[in-house]
């Protein structure tokens, strides 16, 4: 090989041969080495440096690029990186890119403007990390997209952007969990939590959001003890914090207890007494509004309640002896805890709807503490009083508010305990047009999920107990009776 030849490969090569100062040989559209690697091949070059418009939008990258549904917010990005730039030059790469910016970003958030993060610090980030964030950002977009608008193109778009997501992914994650090498847990975390949300978009049947939330899980007390966590910018961390907080709050109150979870990250094993890193005042609030001391208690809602159910699978069995010291702890650690959730009110400073969508959440989890804890006897007439406030509170948030995206969970749990016809269609009306309006799969799969539970006969569900006020009420039990696993993040 010639010396000329020598020095093409080495200056022509992709990007990531360069950053690893390895010959590259060339091969398009992925070299042997990248292959060989498990690496996203980008080409500072290629394709074609023109710029050319087609009906999905333009090819060139703009660095300023106007929010239209932001109250008119700009987003100024940094400088993109070769390999950003490169992924942005594909006309369908360019309008996903625009689309999230113009509704994906904002039916994820329940802020608006420079609040919302999904809009400035989330494709910053993106742009940043373009092999992880950058791709998954892109197919999570095309998800939404293709919910609305159906097209084999965008289609066909958004898989190769996931696969490409999960490629750099598996080998980030593999990397990571080798002693020797230190990688930046921000990208993994961060993608690790789209992808949560693609599988919520795209109304995940598989459980597969589980796979991601334990690898975020992982990744966020690796991020939060690390030397590295002062060099982030606090609105990253605050982001990042909210994200899994919110996801791992729901999944904990309708998913697998956390017994039963087990770690998919290569070398990590599940640590069941792992706390969940608390909020503070400086949380954006995209995704919780001012219910963040409520998601705050929340892990302790659930360890209650499975005691609690563990301790009356023990009273019902005739070989069993009942504790007495453990059933007065179990109803120490529930007045206090009861009295914690129901004392608590939103901020003064908190707009009208972020206010109701947080006491809609109180309500929801005292209900869910309450039917765990109490006699079926007693905790009949507080499930209704408890949903009819809901349905008050419900009627004071306009459908189109952008907290309104946040109340799936609440919705169907309410909707499983409605004994009442009308109660029934008022939950389902509301989760229909939030549909119409968000077009996540997720509410669709919970409209079907409930329109069958309704349909079922009750006795089915509540082991042979024919009364309605001893109906079994958990979500998640009535879930896996009926075969069915609903993402509500």
């Amino acid at each position: 090989m010639s010396a000329v030849q020598k020095r093409r490969l080495a200056f022509d090569g992709c990007l990531p041969c360069r950053r690893r100062k390895k010959r590259c040989d060339l091969r398009k559209p992925t070299c042997l080495g990248c292959e060989r690697n498990v690496l996203i091949c980008s080409w500072i070059n290629a394709p074609s440096r023109e710029t050319h418009s087609t009906h999905f939008g333009k090819k060139s990258f703009k660095s300023t690029i106007k929010v239209p549904d932001s109250s008119n917010a700009v987003v100024q990005c940094r400088q993109p990186s070769s390999v950003a730039s490169c992924v942005l030059k594909s006309p369908l790469a360019f309008f996903l890119y625009q689309h999230w910016l113009e509704r994906t970003g904002n039916t994820m958030s329940a802020q608006r403007g420079q609040l919302n993060s999904f809009i400035t610090v989330l494709p910053r980030l993106a742009l940043n990390y373009p092999d992880t964030i950058l791709q998954s950002l892109l197919a999570l977009s095309g998800v939404h997209y293709a919910n609305r608008n159906p097209n084999a193109q965008v289609s066909v778009e958004t898989w190769t952007r996931l696969g490409l997501t999960l490629r750099a992914l598996k080998h980030g994650l593999t990397a990571h969990a080798t002693p020797q090498k230190s990688i930046d847990p921000v990208p993994l975390l961060t993608t690790t939590l789209v992808l949560c949300f693609i599988e919520t978009t795209r109304g995940d049947r598989g459980s597969n959001l589980l796979h991601h939330l334990e690898a975020a899980r992982f990744l966020l007390g690796q991020l939060l003890s690390s030397s590295v966590l002062s060099l982030i910018e606090d609105d990253v961390v605050e982001f990042l914090k909210e994200f899994y907080v919110y996801v791992e709050g729901i999944t904990t109150l309708t998913g697998p207890s956390t017994e039963d979870r087990t770690s998919l990250l290569p070398g990590a094993e599940f640590d069941s007494t792992y706390t969940i890193p608390q909020l503070s005042s400086k949380s954006p609030g995209n995704l919780l509004g001012c219910s963040q001391e409520l998601f705050n208690i929340i892990p302790e809602v659930q360890m209650l309640a499975q005691r609690c159910q563990r301790q009356s699978t023990e009273a019902l069995n005739p070989t069993g002896s009942t504790d007495t010291s453990v059933v007065v702890e179990l109803d120490d650690e529930y007045q206090e805890l009861h009295n914690r959730i129901s004392t608590w009110l939103p901020p003064l400073s908190a707009s009208p709807d972020f206010a109701a969508c947080a006491l809609m959440y109180q309500e929801a989890v005292l209900c869910h503490l309450e039917t765990a804890f109490l006699p079926s006897s007693w905790s009949h007439s507080l499930i209704r009083s408890r949903l009819l406030h809901f349905i008050s509170l419900l009627a004071t948030l306009p459908v189109d508010s952008p907290i309104s995206a946040t109340l799936t969970w609440p919705l169907v749990g309410f909707g499983v305990l409605s004994m009442d016809h009308s109660h029934r269609e008022t939950i389902y009306e509301r989760l229909s047009n939030m549909w119409d309006h968000l077009r996540l799969k997720n509410i669709e799969v919970s409209m079907t999920f409930l329109r069958r539970l309704w349909m079922e006969d009750p006795v089915s569900l509540s082991d042979g107990v024919k009364t309605p006020c001893t109906l079994e009420v958990d979500l998640g039990s009535i879930m896996r009776k009926m075969s069915v696993d609903i993402t509500f993040v």
